[in-house]
């Protein structure tokens, strides 16, 4: 199966570049979706054989969806790898995500067990916990594959909430979903900060009350997750207010 690895990058000039190359060792092409950098990523990352799309600074789900749009328009039918440009990700690990979507998987999302501060691992363990209701996985780990029918997934996010996103609308249309540890090595601070998360969280909430409906899940379910995502949402509206 052909495999393409799509890169999204904000001002990571110092590190695209290993990067895009190990990647390319494990995948027919790569491409970076350079979300309007004013570094050199641009120039590193293609001086590192990967294909560049420049897109306005809009976020990373805009960066993530440009990609995933021009694949669509290529009529692409492989596996779609997502993954970060810092460093942190092991580009071997591309391999092992083929061969799961290989075993029937639509939807593969890398499982950490090792985070860049306390803080985020305290923030990942309770957006786990909201999204454990739906699927069991690291839904805000970045590192990621796509079989073709999860390819045409329609996601709405520009910032860090795709990958939340991205799990739901899979949950939503009934696609088959997996998870896999990964080898993670922290490359620095996380570029995410708590309004992001709570934002995320708020994301979540929002997503929710639209689409409960569509969510394959028993009518008691139902009732508690609307509820919890209402209160969920009055919180983290007033939490937005205080990070102003």
């Amino acid at each position: 199966m052909s495999c393409i690895v799509v890169i999204p990058a904000f001002d990571e000039e110092g590190s695209i570049g290993p990067v895009v190359r190990r990647a390319l060792s494990f995948a027919d092409r790569v491409i970076v979706a350079d979300d309007g950098s004013q570094d050199g990523t641009v120039g590193c990352a293609r001086t590192a054989g990967a294909q560049v799309l420049v897109l306005p600074h809009r976020g990373k789900g805009a960066a993530v969806r440009a990609a995933l749009a021009q694949l669509r328009d290529e009529g692409f039918d492989g596996t779609t790898v997502l993954m970060d440009a810092d460093g942190e990700h092991e580009p071997a690990d591309v391999l092992r995500f083929i061969r799961a979507v290989e075993r029937g998987n639509d939807l593969v999302v890398g499982r950490r067990r090792v985070h860049r501060s306390h803080v985020r691992a305290l923030l990942n363990r309770l957006s786990t916990i909201f999204i454990s209701v739906l699927a069991d996985v690291d839904a805000q780990c970045g590192f990621r594959a796509l079989s073709p029918r999860a390819l045409a997934l329609p996601l709405t996010a520009e910032g860090y909430e795709i990958d939340l996103e991205m799990v739901l609308a899979a949950v939503a249309e009934g696609l088959a979903i997996g998870s896999l540890d990964i080898t993670l090595r922290p490359a620095r601070p996380s570029g995410i900060r708590p309004g992001d998360m709570v934002r995320i969280n708020a994301f979540f909430d929002r997503w929710v009350l639209s689409n409960i409906h569509r969510l394959p899940i028993s009518p008691g379910v139902r009732i508690v997750l609307s509820l919890g995502a209402t209160g969920g949402l009055a919180f983290s509206t007033l939490l937005g207010r205080l990070l102003r």
